[in-house]
């Protein structure tokens, strides 16, 4: 019987190698008959004890890296959390603001006395309906009668006009106008529903007026081609398809306090208006000021 030099495990006397390490034997065996040969026998090595296993890692050492790793998780929660509070007040600012932009630039429009009746669409129409009032208004100076063109369109800045009349004959010509917002409630989902269904009559609408340009119409006192029919048709059939399809997300009734300042008289009121959000823009709706 003999031992493995190298780790000690017992092995038989024609073991070539160890087979639990997989020491060669021969050379070394045969280094140890020949000492034999010459010198007393040495005493049977001692087995060498097994590799003590590693230490476990200590459970406090286990903790702290738990309780590191949770602390980046905690650390980084917290500051998603303070950049969505953040963003939260940015959107709330620039989109919930928006209508006041509009109601302001209202006010301002009325202290100028801006008298093209456009300006004020602008602050009561979606954009793509104002895109397409100057389209039609382009291929009016284009195809229709230039004289009943601008009497159409001076019809409506007379309305504003004899808006600014008024005002001037109850508070005198330095007359002002300023406001404040009192309260804002938003509007209910249901009611958001309903405003929905009024811009799909809206739609209706200006489909009809795509149908009157089939053929053989006239379009501000001229009587248009097939050609030009279909042009102008085009126009009010992509806007009643526009209309259909608008997302309206939001609305607000709001609240102003309303005074009317200037030389000879001033009043004070409570005007209730409504603004909404079609596809991202807000615009004023129900109850303008006049």
């Amino acid at each position: 019987m003999k031992y493995c030099p190298n780790c000690g495990a017992q092995l038989a006397d024609d073991a070539t190698f160890c087979g639990e390490c997989g020491t060669k034997l021969e050379e070394k065996t045969a280094a140890s008959t020949a000492a034999t040969d010459t010198a007393a026998p040495a005493p049977e090595p001692t087995p060498a004890p097994a590799p003590a296993p590693a230490p476990a890692p200590a459970k406090s050492n286990g903790i702290a890296a738990a309780l590191k790793g949770k602390s980046k998780i905690i650390i980084i929660a917290a500051a998603a959390v303070v950049v969505i509070a953040v963003l939260a007040v940015l959107l709330t600012t620039v989109f919930a603001g928006g209508y006041k932009k509009q109601i302001k630039k209202m006010v301002s429009l009325m202290n100028s006395r801006e008298k093209d009746y456009n300006e004020y669409v602008k602050l009561s129409s979606p954009s793509f309906d104002v895109k397409a009032q100057d389209e039609i208004k382009e291929l009016a100076k284009k195809y229709g009668d230039k004289d009943e063109y601008e009497d159409t369109m001076g019809y409506l800045d007379e309305i504003m006009e004899d808006v600014y009349d008024g005002f001037e004959d109850d508070y005198g010509k330095n007359w002002k106008v300023s406001y404040k917002i009192t309260d804002v409630d938003e509007i209910s989902n249901k009611d958001l529903k309903a405003y929905k269904e009024s811009l799909k009559d809206t739609a209706e609408s200006y489909k009809s007026q795509a149908d009157y340009y089939e053929e053989d119409a006239y379009f501000y006192g001229e009587e248009l081609s097939k050609k030009e029919a279909k042009e102008v048709k085009t126009v009010y059939q992509e806007l009643a398809k526009k209309y259909k399809s608008a997302e309206v997300k939001k609305g607000y009734e709001v609240e102003l306090e309303l005074k009317i300042k200037g030389k000879d008289d001033e009043d004070e009121d409570e005007v209730t208006i409504k603004v909404y959000k079609i596809n991202g823009q807000w615009i004023l709706g129900d109850g303008l000021f006049w």
